[in-house]
């Protein structure tokens, strides 16, 4: 099959005129990946720097629509943030306020598995931990709340504040036993 001079001419103009429009995948930054599979209308924000600065600006927006209870928005925002730098430090950050934002909305389930990633990826920091145990209280859970403020107090059996919580949770407890 033999192309004339023009019909090359077409192909090549083609060719410029689909990969200007993007019709052909082109190679994405790793953060571009990383969040195909998650569409957001907060995705625009996505720029030309480090994933984790990218992280960090979601985690900002995040906590910005938390301020105005907007949680949906903040989910979008933490969720993205994690997908962008899934397990660091900063990710125990992004999964607790994740944990914060489903709580906000009484989606239990999820607070909880937020909840209790935020405290597998930094275990020594204790407000992910009354943050959990917070949620299971109001999910209902309360014998789980009281397991956690027993591992909290054998890790600090001087905290006071641990001690009045978690006789307030066992009252609870012997509340809901004898009704």
């Amino acid at each position: 099959m033999r192309f004339s001079s023009p019909s090359l001419c077409a192909i090549a103009l083609c060719i410029a005129i689909f990969g200007i429009l993007g019709v052909w995948n082109t190679p994405q930054s790793l953060a571009e990946q990383q969040t195909t599979i998650f569409p957001s209308p907060l995705k625009a924000e996505l720029r030309w720097i480090d994933v984790k600065q990218n992280a960090l600006r979601f985690e900002k927006k995040g906590v910005q629509a938390m301020a105005i209870e907007d949680y949906l928005t903040a989910i979008d925002a933490f969720q993205l943030g994690i997908r962008l730098n899934p397990d660091s430090k900063l990710s125990a950050s992004l999964y607790h306020n994740l944990g914060l934002s489903f709580r906000a909305i009484k989606d239990y389930p999820r607070a909880i598995r937020a909840a209790q990633h935020a405290m597998m990826l930094h275990p020594d920091f204790e407000m992910y931990r009354f943050h959990l145990i917070r949620t299971y209280e109001a999910a209902g859970l309360l014998p789980q709340a009281q397991q956690e403020f027993e591992h909290l107090l054998a890790e600090n059996p001087d905290n006071n504040e641990v001690t009045s919580l978690l006789q307030l949770t066992r009252e609870r407890q012997e509340d809901l036993n004898r009704q």
